[in-house]
């Protein structure tokens, strides 16, 4: 019985072979070259070149067979013997992949027209235990279809392999949005050709189709593991979750020593958006998102929630100000949501609550314009009375009223409800509310659905996700990064001869010195004194702005250089505004205050280190010499070879040969 067993299943094994080689017509020919391997594994040698000798003849019954000529070293023999079933298997496998052969039926019984490749074949062959030892008792080597050609060997189950190699380049693409298909053709363009790919389109497309059933099973477990290995590595990590009454993750809440090291830094100003849709659960994923020194986003903290409404907004909010030590920002800017409003009061008591312009303005069209004519300019002339940042709430209120009468929209539901709510996202009545400059024409939140849109979709489970997330973080890391040595070693080109801005030149980094640079060239030549006066031992200065109407005052103390202008631009941006700078000059000062100049405009605003509740340096963590980190470093020191290398052909043909030995002897 147990003989019969192997015998079957080496049968079994030896069709499933033969199951995708490629059809060859092959003419008998003495003089062709034969396709062997050289030790006995479940892969063709790499260097088989030419057509395998075959032999066709007529069976008893009149049917043409075809019967390869292999190496002596594989010939079949009735009566050899092998020290167990595996042995003989390996021996079996050798041989099949050496004279391979495609089954193909002409007839297509499929409505999807799949090709059939199952004819029945009865070439075998059966081993028996005697003694201890598999001795073969039984060979056909007689095929009832042509064998294939080495040149074909691509198209073989057994002549690919997806190696660690396919896979990593298929999991790190897939980190940035790029699916299995481009990462083949990008593989191809990286090996050189199709050839050297070892692998086909398909078996990409499966792979990841493969990963994506066996991570779907244990989706959630993976990703809660995930965070709490971390913690362990990471002792500053903070991670937080919810399951509900079945198992499933309800609510869950991260924020690496980074990202908590960047709001001590910086979170002065946050935004918090649930507009972005990220994973096929449709948990809503909400980042809280800042400002760096270089005026890009970063992420302080991420939540993903089942539901948006007041208990678990209530919850995000209160784990949010938990994972940052109990710091409140000065300003949360959310979405319009009802539930936010209401949890907001019993979370925060110092943080002023403001909504996204952004979301608002962006509705606008949607509920406003697409009842007027095509084309109406309602929208240009709103968006001059809602953004302007200089203006009073009267002045706003006259210009809102004149909008809408204009366009007899007195009557519009929505437009009298944000009109309601304008003081919670008209500038106008928040002007010196410091905002990090973010009311311009767009928002972080726009900024960020960008962002995050080019590494994620709606169809990732959690654990593709956060694979995506982590990527999406070390690009924004990276940018600042860069941006940290681009400001510190390259100074932009000084606009004026003035002492100030030259001083500038040297504090800010360079999104902030540009900015400053435009307020300096206005204080030269646009800006001039309309009047002075003294009152109640303030210096006021009245300083006009070239054709401008308006006119701004600035109160000086001459002992403490305390300055404030009535424009407040500083208090929103804190950048010193161009009336500021007037009177700076006037008075020969050469540098700016040093209570003007915000460490978080500065270049070294990242240097100051931060320590955690429990005295953990937050910006550090546990090296971890794992196999992600080895698998890294061997890819890039295997790049830097050829790099290397691929100047000089005797070098290059030297790493080869290391390499291939390397791999041979790894094999074996």
């Amino acid at each position: 019985m147990c003989s019969l067993i192997v015998a079957i299943v080496i049968c079994a094994l030896f069709l499933f072979v033969m199951a995708t080689a490629e059809v060859a017509l092959l003419p008998r020919s003495s003089s062709s070259s034969v396709t062997s391997v050289g030790i006995i594994n479940n892969e063709p040698s790499s260097s088989s070149v030419g057509t395998p000798t075959v032999f066709t003849s007529l069976s008893p019954g009149g049917t043409r067979e075809w019967i390869p000529s292999c190496s002596e070293e594989l010939n079949t023999i009735v009566g050899m013997n092998f020290k167990d079933h595996e042995e003989g298997l390996s021996f079996y496998k050798a041989y099949a992949t050496a004279s391979a052969v495609e089954e193909k039926s002409d007839k297509a019984r499929s409505t999807r027209r799949r090709m059939l490749t199952r004819v029945g074949c009865g070439a075998e062959m059966c081993m028996k235990n005697i003694n201890g030892s598999y001795v073969v008792t039984y060979f056909k080597e007689e095929h009832n279809h042509p064998l294939y050609t080495p040149g074909c060997a691509k198209f073989h189950k057994h002549g690919r392999k997806m190696s660690l190699l396919h896979k990593k380049i298929i999991i790190d693409n897939s980190k940035v949005n790029i699916g299995p298909v481009k990462a083949f053709r990008i593989t191809k363009e990286l090996i050189g050709s199709y050839d050297n790919v070892g692998a086909s389109k398909q078996d990409f497309k499966k792979f990841q189709r493969d990963l994506k059933a066996l991570i779907e099973g244990f989706d959630t477990q993976m990703f809660i593991n995930n965070f709490q290995n971390k913690k362990l590595l990471w002792s500053a990590f903070f991670f937080y979750y919810e399951l509900d009454a079945e198992g499933h993750l309800y609510r869950a809440f991260w924020a690496d020593p980074i990202c908590r090291k960047k709001y001590a830094l910086f979170g002065d100003m946050v935004s918090f958006d649930t507009t972005i849709k990220t994973n096929m659960y449709n948990m809503i994923f909400g980042p809280f998102t800042g400002v760096d020194n270089h005026k890009k986003c970063i992420t302080f903290a991420v939540a993903f929630i089942f539901n948006e409404d007041i208990v678990s907004f209530e919850w995000v909010f209160r784990i949010f100000v938990k994972a940052m030590g109990g710091n409140e920002p000065l300003c949360l800017i959310t979405d319009d949501d009802p539930a936010m409003k209401v949890d907001f009061p019993k979370v925060f008591q110092s943080t002023e609550h403001r909504f996204c312009m952004w979301h608002i303005m962006k509705k606008m069209s949607e509920k406003v314009c697409r009842d007027l004519p095509p084309d109406s300019d309602f929208l240009q002339k709103i968006c001059k009375a809602v953004w302007s940042l200089e203006i009073e709430p009267a002045e706003f209120e006259e210009r809102w009223a004149k909008v809408i009468s204009e366009f007899k929209l007195e009557n519009h539901d929505w437009l009298l409800q944000i009109y309601d709510k304008r003081e919670m996202w008209i500038p106008a009545y928040f002007r010196d509310l410091f905002l990090c400059g973010i009311m311009r024409t767009t928002s972080r939140s726009e900024s960020e659905n960008n962002f995050y849109t080019k590494f994620t979709n709606a169809h990732l489970t959690l654990v593709e996700f956060y694979m995506r997330f982590e990527s999406a973080l070390d690009a924004q890391r990276h940018t600042q990064v860069e941006n940290d040595n681009s400001s510190k070693h390259k100074h932009p080109e000084c606009k004026t001869r003035s002492a100030i801005e030259k001083f500038a030149s040297e504090v800010y980094t360079t999104t902030v010195l540009y900015e400053f640079q435009d307020e300096v060239e206005s204080t030269l030549f646009s800006c001039g004194l309309d009047g002075f006066k003294k009152e109640f031992g303030l210096e006021v200065y009245t300083i006009g702005e070239g054709c401008r109407v308006r006119k701004f005052d600035v109160l000086f103390n001459v002992e403490t250089l305390d300055t404030s202008c009535l424009c407040k631009s500083f208090e929103r941006q804190g950048i010193p505004c161009r009336h500021m700078v007037w009177v700076w000059k006037a008075k020969h000062i050469h540098k700016i205050p040093e209570a003007y100049v915000l460490n978080r405009w500065s270049i070294m605003a990242c240097k100051k280190p931060i320590f955690d509740l429990e005295g953990n340096v937050l910006e550090q963590c546990v090296q971890v010499v794992d196999r992600k980190r080895l698998l890294n470093d061997l890819f890039c020191e295997i790049h830097s070879c050829v790099s290397l290398a691929q100047g000089n052909e005797l070098t290059l043909s030297a790493l080869v040969d290391n390499l291939r030995s390397l791999r041979l002897d790894l094999e074996s």
